[in-house]
């Protein structure tokens, strides 16, 4: 994959007809709706799945769609979330979690070392939710413990003070979503 060739297919086929959103988009500044936290799959892609144009959807994206807890100390994520929420004001966070994760695989097989493995600490609660739940297959644990996956990261957005300041006032929604690649299909994933 040449990404320089890709650039210049963009330059020329794609950016024109767009050039004049680009140009508000600097002109005006950044002004998405929606913040969308999302695994770093290469298979999911935020904004090709939403339809979104630039300037649309402030996305962060990770292994397995993970949110530290409010003052943890893995400031990426957290630092984001307080930038869309108070600087931007987005009056929407999505935890968007897909099938076959690998992050969530490694999760349950206890992969991992190093940064890895610290990561994928933070799913610890999703396996105690699991706990000795009996499934009729491995793909079954798998799908139950990316949906878990997305509960945990979801409810974990209300630690954070920005948010839960937000979402009490009413100005902030706080969704889970669960993406199965093949074939496509998006499904909310409720308490």
């Amino acid at each position: 994959m040449d990404l320089g060739k890709r650039f210049e297919s963009f330059k020329e086929d794609h950016y024109p007809p767009m050039e004049a959103l680009f140009r508000r988009l600097v002109e005006e500044g950044q002004n998405p709706g929606i913040m969308i936290i999302s695994c770093a799959d290469s298979r999911v892609v935020p904004e090709l799945i939403t339809s979104s144009l630039p300037g649309e959807v402030f996305v962060v994206r990770n292994v397995a769609n993970m949110v530290p807890p409010y003052g943890s100390g893995l400031g990426s994520v957290s630092a984001a979330v307080d930038y869309a929420v108070k600087v931007l004001k987005v009056s929407k966070l999505v935890v968007l979690g897909h099938s076959q994760c690998g992050g969530v695989k490694a999760l349950l097989a206890g992969q991992g070392e190093g940064s890895l493995a610290r990561w994928l600490g933070l799913g610890e609660e999703v396996l105690e939710r699991l706990g000795g739940e009996a499934f009729s297959s491995p793909q079954e644990r798998q799908r139950a413990a990316e949906m878990v996956n997305v509960e945990v990261q979801r409810d974990r957005l209300l630690s954070y003070p920005s948010v839960r300041e937000a979402w009490e006032e009413g100005k902030l929604r706080v969704e889970g979503w669960y993406y199965q690649l093949y074939p496509p299909h998006l499904l909310p994933v409720v308490l």
